[in-house]
Order: structure tokens, then sequence, then C-alpha cells
């Protein structure tokens, strides 16, 4: 199974993992006067998804639409990740992509990539 975000197929030129980062909750200490710290619950925070993976492509050119195309992405709308277990993580946003250098693979090019996103209602 490949990855996709959205309705886009951006990911399956080559392999890719996701990982959950883990979900928080947000707090505040708060404390009075003569009276001992009180924790202030604010909700939980977003949780962080980390994919690595390589784009693979028959020319340089190719490549750098495609990791173009990827970055056109990161436009703060939320979407659906699934994994490479077909798990979908639901509401979210690309934050960065982050492409290595291009490599030749014999006949084809490569890069190895790093994606974040933020899941903004887990």
């Amino acid at each position: 199974m490949v990855v996709s975000f959205g309705d886009l197929e951006l990911f399956n030129s080559g392999p890719a993992e996701v990982t959950p980062g883990p979900i928080e909750l947000a707090s505040k200490e708060v404390s009075v006067a003569g009276a001992n710290c009180t924790l202030v619950n604010r909700g939980r925070r977003c949780r962080e998804l980390t994919q690595t993976g390589q784009l693979s492509a028959d020319n340089v050119d190719e490549l750098r639409i495609l990791t173009q195309h990827i970055e056109q992405e990161i436009d703060g709308q939320t979407e659906t990740l699934v994994d490479q277990h077909e798990t979908p993580w639901l509401q979210c946003v690309l934050i960065t992509f982050e492409p290595g250098p291009i490599l030749s693979e014999g006949v084809r090019y490569g890069v190895q990539y790093t994606a974040t996103y933020r899941q903004v209602q887990p």
C-alpha cells in the first residue's frame, strides 16, 4: 500500500512510511498565593505525523515537478492521510516537505524526503 494525501497519489512512485506522534494534553500550571499549583486543562494538542520515503521518476525534470506538486499541498487545507497500513488519519494538514538531494538510480532518479503533518482534530 502506498501513502496518499487527500485524493492525490503524489507519493506512489516509491516506498513510504508514516509514523504517528503522541497526543498530548495542553495544560497550564496556575498558582494561587498560599495554595498548591493547579494544572488547568486546555484540551488536547494536535498530533504530528512524520512521513519518510523515496520518490522516483524517469528523469530529473519529472522528479522536480513531482516535488513541486507536493509542496503546493502545503496550503493549510485539511485532508485525509492514508498510511502504509491503510489507516486513515482524518483532518491532517501538510506542514513541511523536506526533499533531499536528487540521486541517480541507474536509469531512474530518486529523492528521499521527510514530510510532516499536523492532525488538527485527533
